[in-house]
């Protein structure tokens, strides 16, 4: 078994009135073999979130205020851990399943490859999920489900990533400012892999990931590249491609298949706000 100081890894996880999943997630990271300082960071919830989770052993909660998104969120989270003394970050996200091995495993990959950031493998709804490539000039994505042959993807999921703070002090936090929700996760690693610390994945080590949270419902026409939880958010995507090209007039004029993509999310919502605003017309007048 490994045996490290109380504060050298930190949980860091992010949440907003996910009373009872947020609870199943501490109670789960609690019975690991090795106990963790949990920084809840609660972006303001108003279901008792807060109280609930305050009362079990190892939680630290940290008040990220109500506009903090996915990005602010865990920021506030590292950096109050980050001045407890911890050198190593697991920023999950509390909807995944998980064994009671994740930590010890995750950990000892970890002493393997210190200067990597570490997700273990996903199951998905789609099957296994290993990383993203991205190959050629024009950044061609691909989704891996198998591990690649030098054992690196060039970014992975945030829902599970195992960060040492060197990455932190080389790269700085994650861009809770151009990229507040969606592209925060992979951006962060695009930044930290020119750097010189590459996302590698841990082959066996495997977590089950939940549905995506979508935020359709919440989407208004005047708001669609500007709302912090929107698929469309231009600032964000904008920040993305830049990482990935390494400049932003590489990534407007390389980026092709990107921007094809973000029209096709587009005109999906867009349809969907219309037919929703329909509904709403037809219940008024009929």
């Amino acid at each position: 078994m490994i045996t490290l100081s109380y504060n050298y890894l930190a949980v860091i996880v992010p949440t907003l009135n996910r009373k009872d999943i947020t609870l199943k997630f501490v109670k789960r990271i609690n019975s690991q073999p090795i106990p963790l300082p949990i920084y809840v960071c609660d972006s303001g919830s108003t279901d008792g979130t807060a109280f609930t989770v305050v009362s079990e052993p190892n939680v630290k909660l940290v008040s990220a205020g109500s506009s903090a998104w996915w990005s602010a969120a865990v920021n506030e989270g590292i950096q109050k851990a980050r001045k407890d003394g911890a050198k190593l970050f697991l920023v999950m996200n509390d909807d995944i399943e998980f064994d009671q091995n994740l930590i010890t495993q995750l950990l000892a990959f970890h002493f393997e490859h210190p200067s990597c950031i570490l997700s273990p493998l996903q199951l998905t709804e789609s099957g296994l999920f290993v990383g993203t490539c991205y190959q050629g000039i024009f950044r061609r994505v691909r989704h891996l489900a198998t591990t690649p042959v030098d054992g690196l993807v060039a970014t992975s999921n945030g829902c599970c990533l195992l960060i040492p703070l060197k990455a932190f002090n080389s790269v700085g936090f994650f861009d809770a400012i151009n990229c507040p929700h969606l592209y925060g996760d992979t951006e962060f690693q695009l930044r930290a892999l020119k750097a010189g610390f590459p996302t590698r994945p841990c082959e066996y080590v495997t977590i089950k990931q939940m549905s995506a949270t979508n935020y359709f419902g919440r989407l208004k026409l005047i708001s669609l590249f500007t709302f912090e939880g929107s698929p469309l958010h231009l600032q964000a995507y904008l920040t993305f491609g830049e990482a990935l090209f390494g400049s932003r007039f590489r990534f407007v004029v390389l980026g092709v298949r990107f921007h094809f993509n973000f029209l096709k999310v587009l005109f999906k919502i867009m349809k969907f706000l219309i037919n929703k605003q329909l509904k709403t017309l037809q219940k008024r007048y009929a």
